[in-house]
């Protein structure tokens, strides 16, 4: 089975549109991340890369993910990311609500 690449910082910045700089790019990411740790939804690999530092060359994988975090993420990676706000804290309870969804 190939690599699903979920997202990448670098698709946010500085390729992406609207997003002032690496701190706004990286912000969700370390909140998206935590969530699925703190869930059980990282794999044994994902959690070793959680523990090198968020920066530009980081990315969500299905390999980092357990089946049931690849289910999550497949099913709402996209309607997430669209909530989006570079000004904002993002917020885990968008996953809070979708974590018990089929």
């Amino acid at each position: 089975m190939s690599t699903v690449v979920y997202d990448k910082v670098k698709w946010h910045f500085p390729d992406g549109k609207d997003c002032p700089d690496l701190e706004s790019a990286t912000r969700h990411f370390k909140v998206i991340i935590k969530w699925l740790n703190a869930h059980g939804f990282l794999s044994e690999y994902g959690k070793e890369v959680i523990a090198l530092p968020i920066g530009e060359d980081f990315s969500i994988t299905s390999d980092m993910l357990t089946p049931e975090g690849n289910h999550l993420l497949s099913q709402y990676y996209d309607e997430w990311i669209k909530t989006l706000d570079y000004s904002k804290d993002p917020s885990p309870e968008f996953w809070d609500t979708k974590k018990n969804e089929p």
